[in-house]
């Protein structure tokens, strides 16, 4: 049986309810991409899922911001039900989900999570990726610079070392993009709080 390890975020400052339910949200995000990209599919595998596409007529006909916001909305909401119950589904395979073990809630204070040991050290190489970009750079105002070509560059690696895409066959280019698009949101909420100084540090952590 898989080892569960305990992950520990670091956190200071005052958060909302909402942006404590999104860390939450997005990090359970991760931790299923993590488990999705463990899995081997060979050719025979449909992906049923994944390939759906948006179709019908857009509510905002009339406004394209409107309309694209809606787009990417629906498209967020279907690509993480559909890693979710890819993970949770295929036969065989036991559930495990991340847990929430400790929270201590002050500043600085600390949210305990724990996983399979695989995916919690995955969440914690991207997390710690994230931290680097902005805290142990040499120029951290060009580490800031989210627009630069550098900054870009690598959320694009992180986010497609997480996903380990090479070993699914079958899978199109349609997916992968927006596979990694969702990957990069759960990015840019954890830059956000990084640079707010209200997420410090991400370590293996005893139970």
């Amino acid at each position: 049986m898989p080892r569960d390890q305990v992950l520990r975020i670091e956190i200071a400052g005052q958060w909302t309810a909402s942006e404590f339910s999104e860390l939450m949200s997005q990090l359970e995000f991760l931790y299923n991409v993590a488990q999705f990209s463990e899995l081997e599919f060979d050719r025979r595998f449909t992906w049923t899922y994944l390939f759906r596409r948006l179709r019908g007529q857009s509510l905002y006909p009339f406004d394209p911001y409107l309309s694209a916001q809606f787009d990417l909305y629906e498209e967020s909401q279907l690509v993480r039900f559909d890693i979710q119950r890819i993970v949770r589904g295929l036969p065989g395979r036991e559930l495990h989900e991340l847990t929430v073990i400790r929270i201590l809630y002050a500043s600085p204070g600390f949210v305990d999570l724990t996983g399979l040991g695989k995916e919690i050290e995955q969440i914690r190489l991207f997390v710690m990726d994230v931290i680097d970009r902005y805290l142990h750079r040499e120029d951290r105002r060009i580490a800031q610079d989210g627009a630069t070509q550098d900054v870009l560059a690598r959320k694009l690696e992180n986010a497609k070392t997480l996903l380990k895409l090479s070993g699914k066959a079958g899978i199109d280019q349609e997916t992968i993009q927006m596979l990694i698009r969702q990957v990069l949101t759960a990015d840019y909420f954890l830059e956000g709080k990084v640079i707010s100084g209200k997420i410090t540090s991400v370590a293996p952590s005893s139970d």
